[in-house]
Order: structure tokens, then sequence, then C-alpha cells
């Protein structure tokens, strides 16, 4: 087979070749589709053996309703609450404040309801002060989240992001002691 060069006369034209072609062996793409779905699998195998969380609105209006006096420990409660008409499954992680994974748990969330998870459920019993990151792939869940502690309740900041059809929710400072 002949092949041609870039800079080639042929006739009175001359051939520039600007983007070569380059090619891949069926080895590397096959590599590559094995590669990912290792990859994929091993995500899939972190998201189902997340510990599963269940406390509803209700259960948050008791924890709330403590009064500061009667609370000796200091809790985050991370709230998400679904907005849109579908059911969500929210996966959660806690990162102490040198960044270190400590736990990790999941919830599922009901169209047009709320859950919530504490901040120790994701500590492994570990007092800590943190953050805790969430995702999920319905973009209709809103996240916020409270401290609870001896001193009352108070909201804390929460970063929202919509990305490629997952929703991110980071609960910028949290902790359990």
């Amino acid at each position: 087979m002949n092949s041609i060069e870039s800079g080639t006369e042929v006739g009175s034209l001359v051939v520039k070749l600007e983007y070569p072609m380059k090619r891949f062996n069926m080895t590397s793409v096959l590599l590559l589709a094995v590669a990912g779905s290792i990859l994929a699998g091993n995500v899939q195998a972190q998201e189902t053996d997340a510990m599963e969380i269940d406390r509803t609105g209700t259960d948050l209006r008791s924890e709330v309703a403590v009064r500061p006096n009667d609370r000796v420990t200091t809790d985050t409660a991370v709230v998400a609450t679904n907005t849109s008409g579908r059911p969500a499954r929210v996966m959660c992680a806690a990162f102490d404040s040198n960044g270190n994974a400590l736990g990790r748990a999941a919830m599922r969330v009901p169209a047009k309801g709320l859950r919530y998870l504490r901040a120790s459920d994701l500590s492994n019993g570990r007092d800590y002060v943190g953050q805790v990151r969430c995702r999920t792939g319905n973009e209709g869940v809103q996240g916020s989240a409270f401290l609870l502690g001896p001193a009352g309740v108070s909201d804390l900041p929460v970063l929202q992001r919509g990305y490629a059809g997952d929703k991110h929710i980071i609960a910028t400072v949290t902790a359990s002691f």
C-alpha cells in the first residue's frame, strides 16, 4: 500500500497533512473498557456498604426541642430536603479538619420529604470538627445543617452545587463531641 507524507507533491498539488491520525489497537481499547468497569464497580461497592440512616422530620423536631441545659453533647444535624416529585438516595461522608475520611452513610429521602443524619453517625465514635460532603443524583434535594449543643441550636453554612446531573451538598463546618 502506498502512503503519502506531508509535503509530497502530487502533480501541481502539495499534500499537507496537519493532523495525522493516531491509531489505537484493539488491546488498548479493551484495556480502557475493563479499567472503567472496575472503577465503576468500586464506586458502586462503596455506595452499597454504607450504613443506612432513616430519621424523619419528627425525629429532628424532638432533637431541636431538647432544652439546652439538658443537652450534654455537641452534634451536627445534616438535613436533606427533597423538593422534587421523585425519591432520592443521598450518600454522605465526614472528613476531619485534616481532610481524613471518617465514615459514610446513606439516606433514602422520599419525594417531597425530609431525612437527616448526625455528624456522630459518620465519625465512628470519634470526636471531631470538620465537614460533611453529600451527593445525590436528584438535583431537587436541598441541604441544610444545624449545630445542636449545650448552648442551643444554630444553623450552619452549607454549599450546594449541581454538576452533571448530580447535586453536591457540603456542610462546611460540622462537629461531634
